[in-house]
C-alpha cells in the first residue's frame, strides 16, 4: 500500500514541511547545539546553560 498525503504536490510539500535544524557547534560531550540555543563558550569549548557544572567538573573543578 503506497503512502497519500494531503499535499497536491511536492512543491507544496516542500514550502509546508518545516526545515531540518541546522547544527551550531558541538558541545564538549560531542552532543549537537542546534541554531538558536543558548551556549557558552570557554577556551573555544562549547556547552549549554544547563550543562555549566557538569563542564565545569569534566575540566577539573573540584566541588567544595
Amino acid at each position: 500500500m503506497a503512502y497519500h498525503d494531503n499535499f497536491i504536490n511536492q512543491n507544496e510539500r516542500d514550502r509546508m514541511t518545516p526545515p531540518e535544524p541546522t547544527v551550531a557547534a558541538y558541545d564538549y560531550k560531542g552532543e549537537p547545539i542546534y541554531e538558536g540555543e543558548d551556549y557558552y563558550s570557554f577556551d573555544e569549548t562549547y556547552f549549554k546553560p544547563q550543562d555549566a557544572m557538569d563542564y565545569l567538573l569534566a575540566s577539573g573543578a573540584i566541588e567544595a
